[in-house]
């Protein structure tokens, strides 16, 4: 920001679900950011069911209270929208003029606050997107296969988009918003499996401007179970050709020239989305399962050779 200018207000956002093992870290990682401390808010959006994570949460956010952070745990009594709902439900009562969020496996670096919001000096900037690296990705073959996959499109698309002024969605986690970009494209809508690909598209509509930063890191895990895997590769499948059906209208009747139109409808959702993830998802359920199988008989085979060996 402008040193002759006041730093804006920051709502950073935690949504979280029964994350036992990660919400204090996330917590303890949001209230170190380097940020005017008059000006910063922690918002923990808790909608954890298991009693063990909401004590640990309330730990965190009683010690943090004590160290001078506006902090406080927003929990609901119903899961209605899941993340989306969540978020939907507190935007009203959020006064500052930006919201950072960050989901439960992030871990937020001290300067990522000061590294994106000076870039909202821009008044057509709707969010600023971090690059997300991986804490795990050396932990299997399984979790670098991930990070190949993940990178294709952190590192490739998102950049290629941004670089070319195409259509750039949020990545769900990991960045920034304006507060007046949401306002302006309709909230937050659990209409579909990617409320931030589809609240973008709305933002994007409505003309604002996204920007990717390949140096603001954002740290995170990748999953390290096949089930985990397979719950978010169908949200990532689905969520898309859930938003192409009930925005194909909305991107034909906007005013977006006619090269985005194209770009849309085409090559985002009818190739990248639909297209690859169609040939992916095959792909994966045969690849992942090989790659599973191949641990558990090497695997066995060791312990089998340990159990016989002579000493």
């Amino acid at each position: 920001w402008k040193r002759d200018a006041t730093p804006p207000h920051v709502c950073v956002q935690l949504p979280m679900f029964n994350e036992t093992f990660v919400a204090r870290r996330v917590i303890d990682h949001a209230c170190r950011m380097e940020y005017p401390r008059d000006r910063l808010y922690v918002q923990v959006l808790d909608d954890s069911t298991d009693k063990s994570t909401r004590d640990v949460v309330d730990a965190a956010i009683d010690h943090w209270r004590a160290n001078g952070v506006h902090i406080e745990a927003i929990r609901r009594t119903n899961r209605q929208g899941y993340k989306a709902g969540a978020m939907h439900e507190v935007h009203g009562r959020i006064r500052s003029e930006f919201i950072a969020i960050f989901d439960a496996d992030f871990l937020p670096q001290k300067d990522f606050l000061l590294r994106t919001i000076p870039v909202f000096q821009d008044r057509n900037v709707g969010f600023v997107q971090g690059r997300w690296t991986y804490l795990n990705a050396d932990e299997s073959l399984f979790c670098r296969y991930q990070e190949i996959c993940l990178n294709a499109h952190i590192k490739c698309e998102q950049y290629a988009r941004f670089s070319t002024g195409n259509f750039l969605n949020f990545n769900g986690t990991g960045g920034v918003w304006r507060k007046a970009c949401i306002d302006s494209a309709g909230g937050w809508n659990a209409r579909t499996l990617v409320e931030d690909m589809d609240l973008s598209l709305r933002a994007f509509l409505k003309g604002w401007q996204f920007v990717w930063r390949y140096d603001v890191v954002c740290p995170n895990e990748i999953p390290n179970s096949y089930k985990a895997y397979r719950t978010q590769q169908r949200r990532w499948s689905c969520g898309p050709m859930q938003l192409w059906a009930a925005a194909r209208q909305s991107v034909t009747d906007s005013s977006l020239p006619a090269f985005h139109k194209a770009y849309l409808n085409i090559f985002f959702f009818g190739v990248r989305m639909l297209a690859t993830n169609v040939i992916s998802f095959t792909f994966y359920s045969v690849l992942v399962p090989m790659i599973l199988l191949v641990y558990a008989t090497e695997d066995l085979e060791q312990a089998t050779h340990h159990r016989f060996m002579p000493w």
